[in-house]
């Protein structure tokens, strides 16, 4: 369950930052890197308080976000769907993170977590969010990120479309 927790942060923390900015729709590729060197890869769209952040990989997940209802699907079965309530210390930083708004979000660091931003050049979103703790020493980057509007039919779960890469 720890793994899944991390992998819900990211859009939990996602949603909570755009869903009361004037960004717009964002469709960015991500990769994942653990400090043990394994990577995952995926897609993370954000439309309005919408995001859905999918691995590319058949055996792990797709997760959903709609304002705050979490909706984990795997990948290898789409029908079946798992509502999930966060409660972990991750997400009671992302929460006080997201009360500092309309601040953009900046480097976090308590007894148990280091959480830093970095901002993209390029484009209007982050290139790269790390976060450290003595259970998670992992980097997300954000790449090939553009402002087209995305489609709701994407951020449906019944039926759930796929993304083609």
């Amino acid at each position: 369950m720890n793994n899944i927790l991390i992998f819900l942060f990211i859009p939990f923390l996602i949603a909570s930052e755009f869903s009361i900015s004037e960004t717009g729709d964002v469709f960015c590729n991500f990769e994942e890197v653990y400090s043990n060197s394994q990577t995952q890869q995926g897609f993370l769209m954000i439309k309005k308080n919408k995001v859905r952040y999918e691995y590319k990989k058949h055996n792990l997940y797709t997760i959903f976000v709609n304002q705050d209802q979490f909706t984990l699907v795997q990948n290898f079965d789409k029908d079946t769907k798992h509502l999930i309530k966060p409660s972990d210390e991750l997400f009671e930083i992302a929460l006080d993170l997201m009360k500092k708004y309309p601040a953009k979000l900046q480097d976090y660091k308590n007894y148990n977590y280091e959480i830093q931003f970095e901002k993209s050049k390029k484009f209007d979103f982050y290139k790269r969010i790390s976060i450290k703790s003595i259970n998670y020493n992992l980097s997300i980057f954000f790449f090939d990120c553009s402002n087209s509007k995305i489609e709701d039919k994407y951020f449906n779960l019944d039926p759930i479309v796929e993304i083609r890469s």
